[in-house]
């Protein structure tokens, strides 16, 4: 069982959002009872469950994320740095000669 590769696109975040936005426009307008019904449930179902529980489900994902994403971006910054202070050292040493 050979499985193809999926081909990876690039599309900008501000596109997916026109793009879901669009599709929900789509959706209230085709059938606006059952849009209506979907937004009171949301509603009553946020009513209903306490902030404190909202809050909890919610860092309960993003700390598990937070130390990979700290590591990634210190990681960057020191190449941003160590690749700034190789280029500097180079104009420099070009000028003294």
């Amino acid at each position: 069982m050979d499985i193809e590769p999926i081909p990876q696109t690039t599309v900008a975040p501000k596109a997916i959002l026109h793009r879901i936005l669009h599709d929900t426009e789509e959706l209230v307008r085709r059938d606006p009872a059952k849009a209506i019904a979907t937004a009171f449930g949301a509603g009553l179902l946020l009513n209903l469950v306490p902030p404190r529980v909202i809050v909890g489900a919610i860092t309960a994902v993003a700390v598990p994320f937070m130390r990979p994403a700290l590591l990634g971006l210190g990681l960057f910054k020191a190449f941003e740095l160590c690749c700034k202070d190789d280029t500097s050292n180079c104009d420099s040493d070009e000028s003294s000669d």
